[in-house]
């Protein structure tokens, strides 16, 4: 008669540590995403110069331009070790799309003459690649839940395709050099220190909730600015969500927002490791 509850309690000995093991938080996996990289800003500048028609004539312009920059879908893939019980080193790679669209509308005067209207529209699809690097330090409060601190080495790569330029211009005196810099296409790259806190807390054994706030040197975007300095710092705060379908595979989704971006991610993810 006293048999099965020391059967009882022996089982649910040996049950324990296999519960405890599957709540455990990995900082070992492999993740491939389908997102959304979140560029989305757009700035206006009011220009009034004088440009040289010939080696004799000369015209004034002033106009209002508008620049907009949208963000795009892609895929990007990441990995973390963690080498040690509180340590683990990490990459993360994007490839996604992204377009850039100008308009502007203003003023020529030739000389003495009327002033004429114009209007300006160019565009031109390209490409964000991100790149990230670095090392974390992890600790488990409990099974339960982890924090995290983490470095790293961020790099964005934006390539725009040529851009097509059109000017509507009674006088058919402009050109789109005369309000384009650049028309052939656009590189812009950086790369700056990023970093990293958050929390990882197990809801069950199947649903974990996560949440960071990340700085980036290369985070953010000024329009307004000159060359790669375009690419400007912000602080982004990001919330997830995983759901675990066995010890090896899950499904992730991320939400991260800052000043100039707000951007998302489905993953799946494999853990791999004890």
């Amino acid at each position: 008669m006293k048999t099965r509850p020391i059967i009882t309690i022996l089982s649910g000995l040996v049950i324990l540590p296999v519960a405890a093991h599957a709540q455990e938080i990995s900082y070992s996996y492999l993740d491939a995403a389908y997102m959304n990289n979140g560029m989305d800003v757009s700035a206006s500048e009011s220009l009034a110069d004088t440009i040289y028609i010939d080696t004799v004539m000369t015209a004034d312009i002033a106009a209002d331009i508008g620049i907009d920059v949208d963000d795009g879908n892609g895929f990007g893939l990441r990995g973390s070790w963690g080498f040690h019980p509180n340590w683990h080193v990490f990459a993360a790679y994007a490839d996604t799309d992204t377009d850039l669209r100008l308009s502007g509308s203003g003023t020529i005067t030739e000389m003495d003459e009327t002033p004429m209207d114009f209007g300006l529209t160019a565009s031109s699809g390209g490409d964000a690649t991100d790149w990230r690097v670095g090392f974390g330090y992890n600790h488990d409060f409990s099974p339960r839940l982890s924090g995290f601190a983490q470095l790293s080495w961020d790099s964005r790569d934006v390539d725009f395709d040529s851009v097509t330029v059109v000017i509507d211009d009674e006088s058919d005196l402009l050109q789109p050099s005369d309000l384009i810099a650049d028309i052939d296409g656009i590189s812009i790259d950086n790369a700056g220190i990023g970093a990293n806190v958050g929390l990882r807390g197990k809801v069950n054994d199947w649903l974990e909730l996560n949440g960071h706030v990340r700085y980036s040197e290369v985070g953010g975007i000024d329009l307004m600015a000159d060359g790669d300095d375009i690419l400007d710092s912000d602080t982004l705060f990001g919330f997830g969500a995983e759901v675990q379908f066995t010890d090896n595979f899950a499904i992730c989704g991320e939400v991260e927002t800052g000043e100039d971006s707000t951007g998302w991610a489905i993953l799946t993810r494999f853990y791999f490791g004890s």
